[in-house]
């Protein structure tokens, strides 16, 4: 039973019922709790409209995102141009699994070839199908580029702590170092700022 302020019961009170309802029973809305690095996390992890959910008094202000010609969104651009990298380098090395001599990785015997075919090949390969299966949806916009940017992300934390722990690295070593921070700052911007399509 709702009791208006001055504590007396609803049926002793001489307003009307909507009245009372809108002058008693409304309680003051409570402001939101500030984030804690947990949930901060949590919802980074989230589908756009998910979050939009969660706070919808922030949904009519969030930015509409990065729209490109032929695409629904940026997220779709960076999932597209992850799988196609992850593509081209698991069909080099599937095919061609030498082709690690020359960056200075030696591959002798059959089980050494057919090793970095599995791993280089085969696992980018499946990361590319599942990349691109996610770009062709678009409820799993999300759910994709957070996949490739914790891939891209991986190489570029393995590369760059390899790079400080040996004291240097080749040009080639530093350009890719470069195409993955790039990728993983753009993907990044994109998971905190644009809606999914």
């Amino acid at each position: 039973m709702c009791q208006n302020r001055s504590g007396e019961a609803p049926f002793l009170d001489i307003l009307p019922p909507h009245c009372r309802a809108q002058r008693d029973c409304q309680q003051p809305r409570e402001p939101p709790s500030p984030p804690t690095p947990g949930r901060a996390l949590v919802f980074f992890f989230l589908p756009h409209r998910e979050r939009a959910q969660l706070e919808p008094a922030r949904r009519d202000e969030a930015p509409q995102g990065v729209r490109l010609p032929g695409m629904k969104s940026a997220d779709q651009v960076l999932i597209v141009i992850a799988a196609v990298i992850f593509t081209g380098f698991g069909a080099w090395f599937l095919l061609k699994p030498a082709a690690l001599g020359g960056i200075g990785i030696e591959v002798s015997g059959p089980s050494a070839r057919t090793d970095i075919r599995a791993t280089y090949g085969g696992f980018e390969l499946g990361v590319a199908a599942f990349l691109f299966w996610c770009a062709s949806r678009g409820d799993w916009h999300h759910v994709g580029l957070v996949a490739a940017t914790l891939c891209v992300a991986g190489f570029g934390v393995g590369r760059g702590v390899g790079i400080l722990l040996e004291g240097g690295a080749t040009a080639f070593m530093w350009s890719l170092l470069a195409v993955e921070a790039v990728y993983t700052a753009c993907a990044v911007w994109c998971l905190t700022r644009a809606p999914a399509g």
